[in-house]
């Protein structure tokens, strides 16, 4: 459940979780004994999953419940007032959120992290469930089954860039020997410690600057027989990255070394032409494998009807939409959040989290539409983020939920060393050993809780966020 509520001075965005759900019909209202501080209700009337959104469909395949175990905890001094109030109502559930919805990027140039325990402890306990490989536009120049160095014979050692002028593309390898490198398998078995799924971006520039008779097919073909090795490993797979920009390699080509006959520039009908060849060689490859895999294809996020914009971007989602047939199992949006090329403050950066979401969102559905495409409660879990330069004392109210004798939060912020922009994160008081990150103990901080007499209040720090958990009665 999300709530914003906007006071003169900042912004207090409230993310609520509710654990251990289950789909149930809808119950009549009971009345339960008085609950502990914070309840509002006298009478209970229990909330019931919405339908999924087809805008989420198969994302919520893997769903399950989060549960909560009381966490061992300081007692801590509550605000003895609170002037903001933020009601959470356990009734009104928008959706279950996927796991996928919180991923993590891995790249090349990462080193070789499985086995060490540097990244696999935090990661493990971060817990992702979803970390993106190879990269971003360097996955248009990675090629998964090659030795280091080993480039294949139709990749021209230069490619021509946006302005025309032919540079070297830094190709990288899957099989790389590179000590500072992470090749194919290190990333695969940094997954398997972890306990996370990837998502991998098939290199589809190679349809464009390739010298074959036919590139496409040689790209598809190529990102077929990555499926092959996957061997089930991986559900989730995109074509390209951000294909509609200037930067990438393919966004402009030397028609001298082309063979099929493809345009200088990329247009959004173009990649879709190529995007269903790649989507019907990998859907064939899963299934030979007995897998089951979806496939995304590059949209913009944006009308992009800035002057300044290329006839690609401004053509692009049409183009694309219109010419992959509803092949697509879903759409990849990119967006920046601040303005470009903007030295953005922290004000700009929290306002543009509560607004750019809903507005690319909308953008996208709507568009996709238009153009035909098809598109039981044990506790309760909130966030609240402060937005503002100062700190402020908070009261949650509970509705429809009868909290338990206590409730338990962590609180993070900042520090002081870099003004707007720290690059320390303090947990519950504690920071890093040294210039930057977080505290190293984080795992074992305990929480700090009080009880809910007197009600559920807390004080979110400034610049910071209070992630907070209230037991039920």
């Amino acid at each position: 459940m999300l709530f914003i509520k906007r006071f003169d001075v900042y912004l207090l965005l409230v993310i609520v979780t509710v654990l251990s759900c289950k789909k149930t019909p809808t119950p009549a209202p009971v009345p339960l004994p008085p609950g502990g501080g914070g309840t509002v209700d006298s009478i209970i009337v229990p909330g019931v999953d919405p339908a999924t959104a087809n805008t989420i469909g198969f994302f919520l395949d893997d769903w399950q419940p989060k549960k909560f175990t009381a966490p061992a905890f300081t007692e801590a001094t509550k605000p003895a007032s609170a002037i903001n109030t933020v009601t959470v109502d356990a009734t009104s559930i928008i959706t279950k959120i996927p796991l996928s919805e919180f991923g993590h990027n891995a790249v090349w140039w990462m080193g070789p992290v499985a086995g060490d325990a540097r990244f696999i402890e935090p990661i493990t306990n971060l817990h992702p469930h979803i970390i993106r490989f190879p990269g971003g536009s360097s996955s248009d120049v990675y090629f998964w089954n090659a030795e280091q160095g080993a480039n294949p014979a139709d990749a021209p050692l230069m490619i021509m860039d946006e302005n025309g002028v032919k540079k070297a593309p830094g190709y990288n390898y899957g099989k790389t020997n590179y000590n500072w490198q992470c090749n194919l398998d290190n990333y695969y078995t940094m997954l398997q410690q972890t306990n996370n799924k990837g998502i991998i971006t098939v290199n589809y520039g190679y349809a464009r600057y390739g010298t074959s008779n036919n590139p496409v097919a040689a790209a598809a073909h190529l990102a077929a027989d990555w499926v092959r090795y996957d061997k089930g490993r991986t559900q989730y797979w995109e074509i390209g990255n951000e294909n509609f920009g200037s930067w990438e390699w393919g966004y402009r080509i030397d028609q001298s070394l082309n063979k099929d006959g493809q345009p200088e520039y990329i247009t959004g009908a173009l990649y879709a032409q190529h995007f269903n060849v790649f989507v019907d060689s990998m859907q064939k490859a899963a299934a030979e494998i007995g897998s089951k895999i979806q496939i995304g294809t590059v949209t913009y996020d944006s009308p992009a009807t800035e002057s300044w914009q290329t006839n690609t971007v401004k053509t692009w989602n049409t183009g694309v939409i219109t010419g992959i047939n509803n092949k697509a199992d879903f759409y990849v949006v990119h967006n920046y959040f601040t303005p470009f090329n903007q030295n953005s403050n922290a004000s700009v950066i929290f306002n543009s989290a509560l607004t750019v979401p809903e507005t690319m969102m909308k953008y996208i559905t709507q568009t996709i539409q238009t153009i035909g495409a098809i598109v039981k409660t044990h506790c309760i879990g909130c966030t609240l983020v402060n937005t503002s330069a100062a700190s402020i004392n908070v009261e949650v109210k509970m509705k429809n939920f009868y909290s338990g004798n206590r409730y338990y939060w962590y609180s993070l912020k900042g520090s002081n060393d870099n003004g707007e922009f720290s690059r320390k994160v303090l947990v519950n008081g504690n920071g890093p050993t040294g210039e930057a990150g977080g505290p190293i103990s984080y795992h074992t901080i305990k929480a700090l809780s009080s009880v809910t007499t007197n009600g559920l209040k807390v004080t979110i720090p400034a610049r910071g966020a209070v992630f907070m958990t209230v037991d039920k009665k």
